[in-house]
């Protein structure tokens, strides 16, 4: 992995800020030995995980996690983008002689693992709604004075997550909805 080269989600040149390894979020070694007993794992499971991983990179599919694949992965496989500080986006130069540029073979070290926690980027459960916002119960009716927008409701988009923005568009759109619903001036989508 080439986070030096990367600086997670930094300009490049600025390299890893040492607080991602001082409060553990993200760990490093010299060796493959070293990262396995870091991070608890067998290293012959860690070898094992590399080793079919270097396969997909060489072969360009990859047959677990399909990264590569949709034309979102083709389209931003080489930007890394930062809504908040829109300053800070660059282009990563692509690898054009890898079969697939998502699928990086892991080489010589120095290794990282990182901790990955659950987020609410966006999500594919959460409460069924109607076109008002409001909660329907397990009879499929709405429950009085109960409502859902964001990623409360189960979202509009069903499994997919098409792209950025989709969790704060329907949360803005229905939050809207249910106002309306609220105030009585609503009638949406009846």
């Amino acid at each position: 992995m080439q986070f030096e080269r990367d600086g997670i989600g930094r300009d490049p040149a600025a390299g890893v800020d040492p607080e991602w390894f001082t409060s553990g979020a993200l760990k490093k070694a010299d060796t493959l030995e070293e990262l396995a007993q870091i991070i608890g794992v067998p290293f012959e499971a860690l070898s094992r995980s590399i080793e079919e991983f270097n396969g997909y990179a060489e072969s360009g599919v990859d047959e677990k996690f399909h990264r590569g694949e949709t034309p979102w992965d083709q389209m931003f496989h080489h930007m890394v983008g930062f809504a908040a500080h829109p300053e800070q986006n660059y282009i990563v130069p692509i690898e054009t002689d890898l079969p697939n540029p998502l699928v990086v073979p892991i080489g010589e070290g120095p290794y990282y693992a990182a901790t990955i926690v659950l987020s609410d980027i966006g999500t594919k459960g959460g409460l069924k709604t109607d076109a008002r916002a409001r909660v329907l119960g397990q009879d499929g009716w709405p429950i009085a004075g109960l409502y859902a927008s964001g990623n409360t409701m189960a979202a509009m988009s069903g499994s997919v997550y098409p792209g950025a923005g989709t969790p704060i568009g329907s949360s803005l759109a229905f939050s809207y909805l249910a106002a309306l619903d609220i105030a009585g001036e609503g009638q949406a989508g009846e």
